[in-house]
């Protein structure tokens, strides 16, 4: 109950449980349970309290984890408040990540009825608005590596990851830490703007994917040829010496 987002435990035999952490003010039943020693509440404070604490933790980048008892919570009263909480949580949300370019055209046009304005997915190298005003962030890339600038976003699928994944993943956010952003970062020192390539790319993903690894490829060996002629030129200088 002592933090807003969830945390490893020590490793035990090669493994390390997750902890999602809870609270007593987003549980029902110190509001809702007759106990003799306090009074119910009404639901209307209840549920602004809960959506004061959600936003809250939501702009902390935390996690929010409700808990509700069936036979706490199924009063009629109360589950009309459970039914505006959700109303509010589920609009909420600014980003949709796109699995693998699962979006089209119907999708992208029901998102903003959601409340949601930035779509993460397409191999580009920059944020840019498309002509329905939706924000496109990139996604190309599926672990840390080297690459040329501008704002590449990693994809994990952690449900396979063992201890070795773990451990290699905290390395490379360490070793990254200096170039991770939050959204707002990037959207504010690249101000995405309409970009017809970039519309291009996001649209044709075979295409865009393939320019993108050639990309990649190409800048990983100009840099190796770079970094083998500095060795050699400070060797050079040496033996000069």
């Amino acid at each position: 109950m002592d933090r807003l987002a969830p945390y490893l435990h020590p490793e035990t035999g090669g493994r390390a449980l997750v902890e999602i952490p809870v609270s007593w003010v987003l549980d029902d039943a110190p509001f809702f349970m007759f106990t003799g020693q306090r009074s119910i509440q009404a639901p209307g404070p209840v549920l602004q309290g809960w959506i004061t604490e959600f936003d809250g933790i939501t702009e902390a980048h935390g996690v929010t984890n409700f808990t509700f008892h069936p036979q706490i919570i199924g009063r009629p009263s109360r589950l009309a408040c459970l039914r505006e909480l959700l109303d509010h949580v589920k609009h909420t949300p600014r980003v949709w990540i796109a699995p693998g370019n699962t979006f089209d055209a119907a999708t992208v046009a029901l998102l903003p009825e959601f409340g949601i304005r930035i779509i993460c997915d397409g191999y580009f190298r920059f944020p840019y608005v498309s002509p329905n005003r939706m924000t496109w962030v990139p996604q190309q890339l599926f672990y840390f590596r080297p690459a040329p600038s501008g704002v590449w976003t990693v994809c994990y699928h952690h449900n396979d990851w063992t201890a070795l994944k773990m451990r290699k993943f905290r390395e490379d956010v360490d070793d990254y830490s200096v170039n991770i952003a939050s959204l707002e970062e990037v959207l504010k020192r690249n101000a995405p703007q309409q970009c017809k390539w970039s519309a291009w790319l996001c649209t044709h993903p075979r295409s865009s994917r393939f320019l993108i690894r050639s990309e990649l490829k190409l800048w990983s060996w100009s840099s190796a040829c770079r970094k083998r002629r500095q060795r050699a030129d400070i060797n050079a200088v040496q033996l000069s010496r």
